[in-house]
């Protein structure tokens, strides 16, 4: 007994749906191509649209996450010079000393702040400025002379034993 409304109900349907499809083709070939043409255009304006606003979206969510994590590391950066200041403290040292080590990192903090801060904004825009490579005729003396004179992994000893660095530190005392 359950199952006949069921099949009414499906015949009925199918009946519709016949019926529908009868009528818009039907309609179809009634209505002229310059109608089915504006209707075509405006699903594509819209399509368009729906597109656009979807962009916008993105945008507006990507600049907000960028200014949150920007916020967030401001906070954290803000953070840092007293973390510096307890590093380079020493029990053993003197309080004049100590003053002037917290006065110098509180001197010089805001224009590492601003670099680093500079950093993360460009990191967060994904388009770091293109750097001019270096590359010139005398690039290999260049590279000698200043591993000799500015070392990065020789310690000052080392520097006191290397002949270049003896000879460019005297010429550099002559005036």
């Amino acid at each position: 007994l359950g199952q006949a409304p069921m099949k009414v109900a499906k015949d009925a349907a199918g009946r519709v749906a016949g019926a529908a499809a009868v009528g818009a083709s039907a309609v179809v070939g009634i209505v002229p191509d310059s109608v089915k043409q504006g209707a075509a255009g405006a699903v594509t304006m819209g399509v368009d649209a729906v597109e656009q606003k979807a962009t916008d979206f993105k945008e507006a969510l990507e600049t907000w996450l960028k200014r949150k994590v920007q916020q967030q590391l401001e906070n954290l950066v803000d953070r840092i010079p007293g973390v510096v200041k307890n590093s380079l403290e020493d029990p053993d040292m003197p309080r004049a000393i100590s003053r002037a080590k917290d006065r110098s990192v509180d001197a010089v903090w805001p224009d590492v702040r601003d670099e680093i801060m500079w950093e993360v904004a460009v990191f967060l825009d994904g388009k770091a400025p293109k750097e001019e490579e270096d590359v010139g005729t005398l690039c290999c003396l260049c590279r000698f002379l200043r591993y000799h004179i500015y070392p990065n992994d020789r310690t000052i000893w080392w520097q006191l034993r290397d002949p270049v660095y003896i000879l460019f530190t005297l010429i550099s005392l002559i005036p």
